[in-house]
C-alpha cells in the first residue's frame, strides 16, 4: 500500500504536535527563546529563505576557555527551484545545534546534524533528491551584539542528504547570512 505525500506529512506533523503538547503537560516551557531569518542560496543556484525557532536547553559546559551549549531549531525553509510557483519547494527541519563560545566572548561556533522533510522532491535542473526526509547538516559561525547581546548575526554552511539511503543523492550544499534576535 502507498501512502500519498500529503498524509505522510500529516501524519508527521500530528507526531510533532503530540509531542509537543506532551512537553507541554510535563509543564515544559514551550515558547522559544529566539528566532532567526537567513537568506542564501545553494551549490545549484537555488534561491533559499528561511526562519527558525529556537529553544536553548539546559545542557551547558564550561571550560576554562570556552562554553558550550546546546539549542534545539526547528525551522521551514523555501527554496525557489524555478520561476513559476510549482518551482518552490518547502522545507521543515529540527536540528540540534551545539554552539561554542570563547570565554567572554560575543563570537561564536556551532555545528549540527537533525532531519528534514521537503513537501515534495527536491528538483533543480538535472539534480534532484531521490528522498522527501533527509539529514541537515549545519556549520556556522557569527557574532552577539546589542546591549544585552540580545541579537546575532552569522554565516552558515548547510548540507542536506539522505545519507546513502536511497540514490540519487546528490546533497544540497548551501550557504546562508544569518540574522537572530533572542527574547
Amino acid at each position: 500500500m502507498r501512502v500519498d505525500r500529503r498524509s505522510e506529512t500529516k501524519q508527521w506533523l500530528c507526531s510533532l504536535a503530540a509531542a509537543t503538547l506532551s512537553c507541554a503537560a510535563q509543564g515544559q516551557v514551550l515558547a522559544p527563546d529566539a528566532i532567526s531569518l537567513a537568506l542564501g542560496t545553494t551549490q545549484t543556484h537555488t534561491p533559499t529563505v528561511a526562519a527558525r525557532l529556537i529553544w536553548n536547553t539546559d545542557w551547558e559546559r564550561r571550560l576554562d576557555t570556552a562554553r558550550f551549549n546546546l539549542q534545539l531549531e526547528l525551522g521551514l525553509a523555501s527554496l525557489r527551484t524555478a520561476r513559476d510557483r510549482e518551482g518552490t519547494v518547502s522545507q521543515l527541519s529540527l536540528v540540534p545545534v551545539v554552539r561554542i563560545r570563547p570565554s567572554d566572548r560575543s563570537f561564536f561556533l556551532e555545528a549540527g546534524i537533525g532531519l528534514s522533510l521537503f513537501d515534495r522532491q527536491y528538483v533543480r535542473g538535472a539534480s534532484h533528491m531521490a528522498s522527501r526526509w533527509n539529514f541537515e547538516d549545519v556549520l556556522g559561525a557569527g557574532v552577539s551584539f546589542g546591549p544585552t547581546q540580545s541579537h546575532e548575526i552569522g554565516l552558515r554552511l548547510t548540507h542536506v542528504s539522505n545519507g546513502g539511503l536511497r540514490k540519487p543523492n546528490p546533497g544540497l550544499n548551501g550557504v546562508q547570512v544569518r540574522y537572530a534576535t533572542s527574547f
